[in-house]
């Protein structure tokens, strides 16, 4: 069925997923957002008014405990892709016994683990709107945040060719999660992780700490092996073995995360840049090509946030942000500035309530991420 609302680009992002039922459409004078139930999981499609094909599409994947709408929400991707013309795709987990009751992607399973692979669905999904919306099939990028960051990683890093961008939020790195028993030793691992970091700064601990140290140890995974002079945990890096078919690979990286992120490990975030710029043909230690200090990047305040480019053949291949006092959230900059946006809260049924995962940081990560993918002209 269709109808026709009025409402705005942003409220239009708002609707809530039970006022829906399947294949609805919903427009407005800005376009189009369409839901498509696929039993255990949904896709939702944002399309603008005025967008012209072959378009490009950024693939926007949601954290533990959100879904499609509460990413639109925060993150406002819909305004940009109104403003700059570009698809967006919210691939939605469901929570129901076949897909383990939660919400959470399942990033630590391979793309060959089992014949419902996560990965595979979500690729069928972005293969589905290349065909049926004419996508530019160089111009598919993907970001999200949490297990949705650390998904984006993986869907990466098993499709180079098909990826022009990536920028995960606050997820894991490449690999680290991966194993024999799968989400018992992520399990392990993700709570060793936090234990070793609250150790290194001098924080209580509790005795499942010792379990779960023991646990991911024995499991082969564990990556934790110093601190930074930050005292945040530093875990040492996998390499990363990307295999490429065309010049534009590997896709081009965008890291953000939080200094204080309390969820997932900081260290995560410089995992994936060593990874990238190794996958780069990169040294892992070298030196930024820029960081910022005042307006010398393109982001415009670097009191709140730490940025560093890394350039190979003078284009920047890899990027790290760092957002001041942030802990696992998605940095937003409400305002009405041309690089401003996003919501500290959602809104379920018309009642506007405070968002843990959205940090006012001062930036505006959607605005930049569309920048660094250029998107943004």
């Amino acid at each position: 069925m269709k109808k026709t609302l009025i409402l705005s680009t942003i409220l239009l992002s708002m609707i809530s997923i039970s006022a829906f039922a399947a294949d609805d459409i919903y427009t407005d004078e800005y376009g189009t957002l369409e839901k498509i139930e696929l039993g255990f999981y949904n896709k939702w499609i944002y399309t603008p008014d005025g967008i012209t094909s072959p378009s490009p599409v950024v693939v926007v994947l949601h954290g533990c405990g959100h879904n499609a709408v509460t990413m639109a929400q925060i993150t406002e991707w819909n305004n940009l892709a109104y403003r700059y013309k570009f698809r967006v795709l919210y691939p939605e987990k469901l929570n129901n016994e076949i897909t383990g009751k939660t919400t959470c992607f399942n990033y630590f399973l391979g793309e060959n683990e089992t014949d419902n692979s996560e990965m595979t669905t979500i690729m069928g999904m972005i293969n589905d709107i290349k065909i049926r919306s004419n996508v530019d099939p160089d111009k598919i990028y993907i970001t999200g945040f949490s297990a949705g960051a650390a998904m984006s990683v993986a869907l990466a890093g098993n499709h180079p060719d098909y990826f022009a961008g990536v920028a995960p939020m606050d997820g894991g790195a490449y690999g680290i999660d991966t194993g024999p028993s799968g989400s018992v030793n992520n399990f392990y691992c993700y709570w060793a992780n936090i234990c070793y970091a609250n150790e290194a700064k001098n924080e209580p601990t509790n005795s499942f700490c010792e379990l779960a140290k023991a646990s991911c140890a024995e499991s082969g995974l564990e990556r934790c092996a110093q601190t930074d002079d930050e005292g945040k945990l530093i875990q040492v890096s996998q390499g990363i073995d990307l295999t490429c078919n065309n010049g534009d690979c590997p896709p081009i990286m965008a890291v953000y995360g939080g200094r204080e992120s309390n969820f997932v490990c900081p260290a995560n975030s410089i995992m994936i840049k060593e990874q990238w710029l190794q996958a780069n043909g990169l040294d892992k230690d070298m030196l930024p090509s820029n960081i910022c200090a005042g307006g010398e990047c393109y982001l415009n305040d670097s009191t709140n946030h730490t940025y560093e480019e890394y350039k190979k053949d003078g284009e920047t291949v890899v990027a790290l942000l760092k957002v001041k006092d942030m802990t696992h959230a998605i940095s937003v900059d409400p305002g009405t500035g041309y690089d401003e946006g996003g919501s500290l809260t959602v809104d379920f049924f018309n009642i506007p309530i405070n968002n843990s995962n959205s940090h006012n940081g001062r930036i505006y990560s959607t605005y930049y991420i569309a920048k660094f993918f250029n998107l943004i002209y």
